[in-house]
């Protein structure tokens, strides 16, 4: 179930835990310059309880980086599209759209309504995982400066520089304006 992992809903886990992760937030029990959070006498989850599960807690062990090389962006799927066939025939690279397709009507990315998967059935769900495939992705699931919307064409996302760069100068012969982009992607369960 690699291409389709299991998922849970975008607005509670992505924008709540990504953004979080992208950012560089760290969950700590205590504010800067203030004392730890204490419990009163009656309380049996005392500040060392707290600490104890917040320091247990690794925010970091799902969390990978991968490189992203990216072909072209647009806020125009349609124009991705046809340039993601026509670059998909050249290199002979596969394309995995993970079932999603875009609703004009939504002007989004989704998974179809009745994807097996309940939680994120008519939602967007990011490609996380690394592989040289092609597929057409929200930019700001990767670069975190990017324009909401704005969509990019990925052909690969890769864990090692090498490997980025190789697959990046193939794809510059026939797009010049390909880029990569280091980006820290969650790779735990997402329900």
């Amino acid at each position: 179930m690699r291409g389709r992992e299991k998922r849970l809903s975008i607005p509670v886990l992505l924008l709540s835990g990504l953004l979080a992760l992208f950012s560089g937030c760290h969950t700590t029990v205590t504010s800067p310059g203030s004392e730890p959070m204490v419990g009163n006498e009656q309380d049996s989850l005392g500040a060392d309880a707290i600490e104890g599960t917040v320091a247990a807690w690794e925010p970091d062990d799902a969390v990978v980086d991968l490189v992203v090389v990216i072909a072209d962006t647009c806020h125009s799927y349609a124009v991705l599209d046809r340039h993601m066939q026509g670059l998909a025939s050249l290199i002979q690279a596969d394309i995995d759209t993970m079932g999603r397709y875009y609703d004009p009507v939504r002007d989004s990315i989704l998974l179809p309504i009745d994807d097996e998967d309940e939680l994120y059935a008519g939602q967007y769900f990011p490609r996380r995982f690394e592989g040289n495939t092609l597929s057409i992705e929200y930019l700001d699931q990767y670069d975190t400066t990017a324009v909401p919307g704005t969509m990019a064409l990925i052909t690969g996302l890769w864990s090692g520089d090498q490997q980025a760069d190789s697959a990046l100068r193939r794809v510059r012969m026939l797009m010049p304006r390909a880029y990569r982009v280091r980006a820290r992607l969650y790779q735990g369960c997402m329900h």
